[in-house]
């Protein structure tokens, strides 16, 4: 039967069973909606004898709007149609399986055993109420009195109690999995074990079955069932109940099972019963439609078992149904097709030892759309590599970031849509049409990274939860120490978050002191230094305040007042996610509203309420920012993605191993319980039984591999792009392999650079094939635009008040002059050292916390601005003034001097500075450098020099001191106050090499064969960092100089400023919390 008139069959007919096996892309949900409007329109069926049940809420939402417009659309023509669409299709026996089987128990709660207003328990309470029966469980055996103590305690002598109790919790809060296990173990498919291995897994079983049935015991105390009981009570309600059995069997003529291949054994029992495979009550049951495809069975982890659909078919088979076939792909255009036939036939390879009931061969599509000849559908973005995982993972994730930005920029014309005459025509491809996915999640925040570098806008789906956050942990973190002042690690989280900000140092004191009790302490302070005291200060200012009002106010508006009084939604609202994180700080406010609600809610009872939630759902979503419609790239996991589609699709991260567990006990429905045991010198040790059902569970896993690919490779319409990292010399590839995906492809594909082709069914194809170098940058220059950046802070300064802006009111515009012709030595040094600093301090003048800063705060060549407000500038300028007479008794008064002389442009520096600077300038006059200069015949400050390494502008600097040595040449010297930490020469590659550089090649242009080298003397240790370059030095550091220039002009051409990648620098920087480290 082809392909037509199977669709044709399956739509049409009424007197078969029927299974369908479904393609990726073949239009199933069309299929199904025309059998059902088929039946309710021209077999006049009734709404409330057909059942059709989807396996995700989204799916039956989607089918209950389709088949209202359909039987809309047809009310024209047929009167008795005309009405149906307006029947409440809500009331319909349409949605999950999991609502079906809530309706069945509701109208017959008292053959369930229920009470009659049972509720649902969703994953929180479940999980929570788990947990303690679990730990109460266990208490009990760990007592005297405890029955069954005899068997548990010693069994603690051969497994870790840690485990035994994740397996506990693992099994009572899947009931169908312990199900399955003592199935298993009952029938004749179980597992050979040895005498040993079987006692103990006997005795865990036991404790699983008694702990089962406390856990039943506790919902209906409760008047709960959990999503799994819900699944289990209908099962046994069909079951046990011939009565209710027969009356459903009589209700229903048609039930309709979507995602077939996903479900498990109490599904598929329970179906098996409501059609009357087994226990028929009627004469004539009613016909079963299911449809699935089980190369796309990839619920494995949560129970799915992809043997149930075979069994099915040859259930249906066996009662004179109907086994048809789908296999025409509509959703990719030919040349994909093709590729997906050539690829999964080659790729699909069950391992060694798999049931033949677990295999799974590749039924091959056929194509609808017409190809695209102008460009290869398929691109291989392989990066090689070599080094840390998580750098190869940045690298490959900065490279395929580059290729979107470029795709996008080049406006390709890769998007087919469908025209009126039937053909199709090309269009440029946007953000929207483009999906990332993930076989794991784990690391997608390297890829949001790479795409905001390259201001690419992306929307993440389910990404990281919701109380991984950072703004969520900060705010959870601020009201655990409201709630408990002593919470030490709470107090520590808080100091050391944006709320306070205080250093390491600071912390370190705190305890070298005890003072965790008394902030205040004299002695503290005096460690600190003004600038971390007020920081501290700032802190009591709200803490103390809130601390007294936490009993009376709401919990929404204590919440509220904490983050009114810190400014954290200010700081938050500049960050590149600002606005994703401001949601989420909406849902918190959502939270303790809805704990407000109920009655004698307190402090401790919201933090008690999200402490539960944080350990027990880990992968709460975020807050809904962005509609799936919008104009945005999307990240998300290939399960999230299944039943979707995207013109681009990218399966990134191809070289990612496979998990293979290392537990101690695994347990696994399909093949049995393992377990390490403990030997005589207590060393955990994996016997023959662990080892087989370690083999049995990668078999397994490997094969679920192989379908997931598959589906994240089917979601493509027009362009599949496969991104991954290698490094060449340990890359082996393999078919069934149990590396990664990356492994099986180049079993097929061989990887080199260039083109390669592929051939099947009659479609050939050409794949483009990256081995792009490792590149920092490249002419798209990562970054933030400064106007994205301007408006998101002066949206925020919009909507405070006048005398609370603060550093906001002092925002003034960036240049609109374009380029410059020439750029100041510190400028570039700065811009290098981190774009995004460059572009916040000097293109947005926003002032920097500069005790935040490792640098000195020296006056900058060329800039506009008086010098800043620190004991380097004040040191700096008394240094012009020094004079070589001058004696340790004349520096008050010349630092005096220099205060007086900025007169009213800056505010009084303050004594303390003035005696740091005199202290400062007495240790240079006892320098052996200062006795050099002092008898120098020449010496000549602040020296102007302009230096031009590239056509498009020139740099321009002053020497601090130019001085003639003893050899007769010439001496740079620079005067640096920075603390350092570590070797001095050190500290200057890292903080000023572009500098050291700059000076070198100026002044060797300007004195020649007279130069002797730059030296950086560093006032508060006393070391010296002389460079006395060669020439091949000189030739480096020009080519260091030209590069820094062209990167410095494309940042400002691309208005894009990526902040450093050396995220110690982040640590003391001024900005970081408008950065978002």
């Amino acid at each position: 039967m082809d392909d037509t008139e199977a669709r044709e069959t399956a739509a049409h007919d009424t007197e078969h069973d029927i299974c369908l096996s479904a393609g990726a892309g073949s239009g199933k949900t069309t299929v199904l909606i025309e059998r059902l409007i088929h039946l309710l329109t021209e077999c006049h069926v009734n709404l409330s004898e057909v059942v059709a049940i989807t396996f995700t809420e989204k799916a039956a939402a989607e089918l209950k709007t389709r088949l209202s417009g359909a039987l809309r659309k047809q009310g024209g023509n047929s009167p008795s149609v005309g009405t149906l669409w307006q029947y409440d299709l809500t009331q319909a026996w349409i949605g999950t399986i999991h609502s079906f089987c809530g309706l069945l128990l509701r109208e017959n709660v008292v053959e369930a055993g229920l009470n009659p207003a049972f509720e649902v328990l969703d994953e929180v309470k479940r999980d929570a109420l788990c947990r303690r029966t679990v730990e109460g469980w266990i208490d009990e055996m760990l007592t005297e009195a405890g029955q069954g103590r005899g068997k548990f305690v010693p069994l603690l002598e051969r497994v870790d109690l840690r485990r035994i109790r994740a397996m506990l919790e693992g099994l009572i809060a899947a009931p169908l999995k312990f199900s399955a296990l003592v199935d298993l173990y009952a029938g004749d498919r179980a597992p050979e074990e040895s005498p040993e291995h079987r006692s103990v897994r006997e005795t865990l079983m036991a404790a699983a079955g008694d702990l089962m049935a406390r856990w039943k015991a506790a919902q209906e105390e409760q008047g709960r069932v959990d999503f799994d009981g819900l699944l289990s009570r209908a099962r046994d309600l069909l079951r046990d109940h011939p009565g209710v059995r027969t009356r459903y069997q009589r209700q229903f003529r048609y039930v309709h099972i979507d995602e077939f291949q996903d479900v498990d054994g109490v599904q598929a029992d329970l179906v098996r019963l409501l059609c009357g495979f087994e226990k028929a009550e009627v004469e004539c049951p009613p016909r079963l439609f299911i449809v699935g495809d089980p190369q796309q069975s990839i619920y494995r982890f949560r129970g799915a078992d992809v043997d149930q659909f075979a069994r099915m078919r040859q259930a249906i088979e066996g009662r004179g149904g109907l086994s048809l076939k789908l296999t025409r792909c509509f959703r990719s255009q030919a040349r994909l097709v093709g590729f997906f036939n050539h690829a999964f036939s080659r790729a699909f390879v069950p391992p060694e030892d798999l049931p033949e009931e677990s295999q799974i061969t590749y039924i091959p599509l056929a194509w609808d759309r017409p190809e695209d000849p102008s460009a290869p559908a398929v691109e291989f973005l392989f990066l090689p590599t070599g080094g840390k995982v998580e750098r190869a993972r940045e690298e490959e994730a900065d490279t395929l970031a580059r290729r979107l930005r470029q795709m996008i920029d080049d406006r390709e014309q890769i998007v087919g849509e469908r025209q009126a005459d039937g053909s199709e025509q090309r269009r440029e491809v946007r953000p929207g049409d483009i999906a990332l996915l993930f076989r794991a999640m784990t690391d997608v925040s390297i890829y949001e990274q790479a795409l905001r570098d390259y201001n690419i806008p992306f929307y993440t789906v389910a990404g990281s939860g919701f109380f991984e956050k950072q703004e969520v942990m900060d705010v959870l973190n601020a009201l655990r120490l409201l709630s408990r002042p002593h919470d030490r690690l709470a107090m520590v989280s808080v100091l050391r978050s944006p709320w306070v900000g205080a250093f390491d140092a600071t912390l370190y004191w705190i305890a070298a002191e005890g003072a965790w009790e008394d902030l205040r302490s004299q002695a503290l302070r005096q460690r600190i230094g003004p600038e971390e005291t007020a920081r501290l200060d700032g802190f009591f200012s709200w803490f103390e305040d809130l601390r007294e009002q936490r009993d009376r106010l709401p919990l929404a508006e204590l919440l509220s007042g904490l983050l009114d009084r810190t400014f954290y939604r200010v700081a938050l609202s500049v960050q590149p996610d600002g606005r994703q994180a401001l949601a989420n700080l909406r849902k918190l406010l959502d939270l303790a509203r809805q704990m407000d609600a109920l009655p004698g809610s307190t402090l401790h009872d919201l933090v008690t309420h999200l402490e539960e939630r944080e350990e027990y759902t880990p992968r709460e979503a975020e807050s809904a920012l962005e509609i799936e419609e919008g104009d945005t790239v999307k990240l998300m996991s290939v399960h999230k993605a299944k039943g979707l589609e995207w013109p681009v699709v990218a399966v990134v991260d191809l070289g990612r191993g496979f998990l293979k567990s290392t537990e101690d006990l695994l347990c696994d429905p399909a093949v049995g319980i393992g377990m390490k045991l403990r030997d005589a010198r207590l060393e955990m040790k994996a016997g023959p039984d662990y080892e087989k059902v370690k083999a049995g569970t990668i078999r397994l896993n490997a094969v679920e591999q192989q379908r997931l690919l598959y589906v994240a490779a089917t979601r493509a319409r027009d362009r599949l792009i496969l991104s991954g990292s290698l490094d060449p010399e340990k890359f082996q590839p393999a078919l069934g392999g149990e590396s990664s995906w990356l492994q099986w492809i180049g079993a097929v594909y061989p990887i080199r650079e260039g083109a390669i082709t592929y051939s099947e069914g009659g479609q050939e194809g050409p794949i483009r094939v990256d081995l792009p170098p490792v590149m920092e940058t490249s002419a798209l220059v990562k970054g933030m635009t400064w106007p994205e950046l301007t408006g998101a802070i002066r949206d925020t300064a919009s909507q405070v008040e006048p005398d609370k802006k603060g550093w906001l009111a002092q925002l003034t515009p960036p240049p609109s002059d374009g380029l410059p012709g020439r750029v100041a030595v510190t400028e570039l040094e700065l811009f290098e050292t981190c774009p995004r600093r460059y572009q916040l301090r000097r293109l947005l003048r926003l002032p920097e916390d500069t005790g935040s800063s490792p640098l000195s705060e020296a006056e900058d060549e060329g800039g506009d601005r008086p010098p800043a407000l620190s004991v380097g500038a004040l040191v700096h300028a008394a240094l012009q003034q020094l004079s070589p007479d001058a004696a340790p008794e004349d520096l008050p008064g010349l630092v005096q001097s220099v205060v007086q002389e900025w007169g009213e442009e800056i505010v009084p520096i303050g004594p303390d500075a003035e005696r740091a600077a005199v202290g400062l300038l007495e240790q240079w006059l006892r320098s052996k450098r200062w006795g050099e200069i002092r008898e120098s015949p020449e010496r000549q400050r602040e020296v102007p020099f302009t230096l031009r390494v590239a056509d498009e502008l020139c740099l321009i600097g002053r020497f601090d001191l130019l001085y003639r040595d003893a050899s007769g040449r010439w001496r740079v010297l620079d005067y640096k106050t920075d603390r350092v930490d570590g070797p001095a020469s050190a500290h200057v590659e890292a903080y000023y090499a572009l500098q050291q550089r700059a000076y070198g090649l100026a002044a060797a242009r300007m004195l020649r064969e007279k130069f002797a080298g730059v030296t950086f003397t560093f006032l508060r240790s006393g070391e010296e960092v002389c460079w006395e370059p060669s020439p091949e030095a000189l030739s480096e550091a020009e080519t260091h100089l030209r590069d820094a220039i062209a990167s410095w002009s494309g940042a400002f051409r691309s208005e894009a400023f990526p902040r450093t990648g050396d995220t110690n620098r982040c640590v003391r920087c001024g900005y970081r919390v408008l950065c978002g480290r």
